[in-house]
């Protein structure tokens, strides 16, 4: 087995492990990034809606309301910067019923509180000239509500950590850990596996990060372990045209923001995602889900009854609360949390995650306090 010795060492190639690891790499950190899977961004990444958020939904001063918004403007940004394909194509967010409409006041009001731009309220009139088979009694119009092409994002990521001096190993797994006075020691397993000995240590694995956490801190007394839950999502595509011309989103639901109708770049409609709690890892498509999407679908667009729905994939969004309960916030674990100097855990990061990227990175990399954070504390 062979040795290496790095500052950083991130774990995850999703889009939060690729842009912690570019923002520390752009600050000069001598950074590796490895992905257990063959490409990056296979699991969560690459299995949403691929949409860029405006940050309405989320509790004012929460991390995910901060890092969204932060994240939503410094993406848009970059993608004009490196001609990444995206649409700020806005989106409805509808309610058919008196009682959602109640609920619609809140959400409209949470999204000023947290300091969105581009909020409407509209009434029917306005939906339909908007959206003309939309059936609503009010919704929220929001501007700032985009798509973007996630697999084009990555690559434009990589190639800025690449050209950083980053090092990408791929089809590399975290299998063990352990620490001595002066580094983390990280036995990686792959084609040829190596032990990376690193001053800063970097939990971005998505949906294994839990996991990771609590093997790392599996002597530490104070170490409250970490539980995962997950939920998966199905999505469908719609077969034949149509007249959408932004993103439709219902109420939320618990676990999530309900059966929304997203375009993709090249104006497709999909449909998605539902919420299945699940146990294990598991992205099989159950296609008996196919009646429930369209009694949902038909509250809002009543047409779906006479069209056909395809089943398209599924993702599975990583939770640190399971069925029933509130939605948690990001959490992102530095030594003041858990005493361990140089290690910082990204756990939860869910929607919305691929909007907040950026931020998350900046975050993080705040969190580090470059050049003073290192192994000398190590215990």
């Amino acid at each position: 087995m062979e040795n290496a010795n790095i500052h950083t060492l991130v774990i995850g190639g999703g889009v939060i492990g690729l842009a912690i690891a570019r923002e520390l790499a752009l600050r000069g950190q001598e950074v590796a990034l490895v992905e257990q899977h063959p490409f990056l961004g296979q699991e969560t990444t690459s299995r949403n809606s691929g949409v860029i958020h405006a940050g309405i939904y989320y509790p004012t001063h929460s991390l995910k309301a901060k890092l969204c918004l932060q994240g939503r403007r410094r993406l848009y940004d970059y993608c004009q910067e490196k001609n990444i394909p995206h649409q700020k194509i806005g989106k409805l967010i509808v309610a058919t019923t008196p009682t959602q409409q109640e609920t619609l006041h809140r959400i409209h009001k949470q999204g000023l509180a947290n300091g969105v731009e581009g909020l409407e309220l509209i009434g029917p009139r306005k939906i339909r000239a908007l959206e003309s088979d939309i059936v609503a009694l009010e919704a929220v119009l929001s501007h700032q509500t985009g798509i973007i092409d996630v697999h084009s994002l990555l690559k434009a990521l990589e190639a800025d950590f690449l050209h950083h001096g980053g090092m990408l190993v791929k089809n590399a797994a975290f299998q063990t850990y352990k620490r001595s006075d002066k580094a983390h020691i990280v036995q990686i397993q792959s084609e040829n596996p190596y032990t990376v000995h690193c001053r800063t240590l970097i939990n971005a694995a998505g949906l294994h990060a839990p996991t990771l956490a609590n093997l790392i801190h599996a002597d530490d007394s104070g170490w409250r372990p970490i539980q995962s839950y997950f939920a998966k999502g199905h999505y469908f595509s719609l077969s034949g045209p149509h007249n959408f011309n932004r993103l439709i989103y219902p109420i939320p639901e618990t676990g999530g923001l309900g059966v929304h109708l997203t375009l993709d770049l090249g104006g497709a409609a999909h449909f998605g995602p539902d919420v299945q709690w699940i146990d294990t890892i598991d992205y099989c498509f159950s296609e008996n889900r196919k009646e429930k999407f369209i009694q949902e679908i038909s509250a809002y667009w009543p047409a779906v009854l006479n069209r056909d729905i395809k089943p398209n994939y599924t993702g599975i969004r990583p939770k640190l609360v399971g069925q029933g309960k509130p939605a948690a916030d990001f959490k992102i674990l530095s030594p003041k949390h858990h005493k361990i100097s140089g290690v910082i855990h990204c756990l939860g990061i869910e929607s919305p995650g691929l909007t907040a990227a950026l931020a998350i990175a900046g975050e993080v990399a705040g969190v580090l306090d470059l050049g003073n954070l290192g192994a000398e504390e190590m215990g």
